[in-house]
């Protein structure tokens, strides 16, 4: 069967080690052969019209992590439980000081931790049985707009397709890596506005939880959320 797997993914917190210790990615990996992307979009705008009643909330233009109360980010990331998820932790305390001398290398950095992280996350699929190498399946990457800079956006959909499709030499060309699914039929990558994409604000509210257990060094207490966490550097 022709699969279609939508990824969701936002960030938390500042690239910037002055501002930080930690970044992070996180997100949601759905697959639509379960029809995924309509049961969280319902679940989540269902929370969110429930949000909406607080006074508090009643005015903003956008539900964002932030803006929300503590139990109430809780409670949207418990009702997200039983959903495939991912993260990426950098400490930023031990990456590379020239990763940070200009805007392209810190993007860069970024684009290869969000590879890593997803390609840890479909290896341990495959692990389990959920995907199989083997599978036709059509993948569809859909981040917030203000993780990849437009002028970035060629250099990390490549990255994808190297990954999930083509495979990739390493830099002197000697050894070949093997795409992650030998009949990838599409990848695509979109830079989406949190605004207008009920899911990526659900990428939010991961990224968020990621952030706060990463600074409060807790962690583990993630194990049995059904998320695949990758820590860098």
């Amino acid at each position: 069967m022709n699969h279609v797997v939508c990824v969701f993914s936002d960030e938390s917190g500042v690239f910037s080690i002055k501002k930080n210790r930690f970044f992070v990615l996180g997100g949601l990996i759905l697959d639509t052969a379960h029809d995924e992307v309509g049961l969280v979009s319902r679940i989540y705008s269902a929370m969110e019209t429930g949000l909406r009643k607080k006074a508090q909330y009643k005015n903003l233009e956008e539900l964002k992590a932030t803006a929300l109360a503590p139990q109430d980010r809780r409670s949207i990331f418990s009702r997200l439980k039983p959903f495939r998820k991912f993260g990426v932790v950098i400490d930023l305390a031990n990456v590379n000081p020239v990763v940070f001398s200009n805007k392209k290398s810190c993007q860069r950095y970024q684009d290869y931790a969000y590879v890593t992280g997803l390609r840890k996350a479909f290896i341990s699929m495959m692990a389990s049985r959920q995907l199989d190498y083997e599978e036709e399946i059509a993948f569809h990457f859909i981040t917030d707009q203000h993780h990849t800079a437009t002028d970035g956006e060629y250099e990390l959909r490549e990255m994808l397709v190297q990954l999930f499709k083509e495979g990739r030499f390493n830099e002197d060309f000697s050894i070949y890596s093997k795409p992650l699914f030998k009949n990838t039929t599409k990848v695509s990558l979109v830079l989406a506005d949190s605004k207008k994409s009920i899911l990526v604000r659900a990428a939010d509210i991961i990224a968020n939880r990621l952030y706060f257990e990463a600074n409060k060094g807790s962690l583990l207490s993630l194990e049995d959320s059904n998320m695949v966490i990758t820590r860098l550097p």
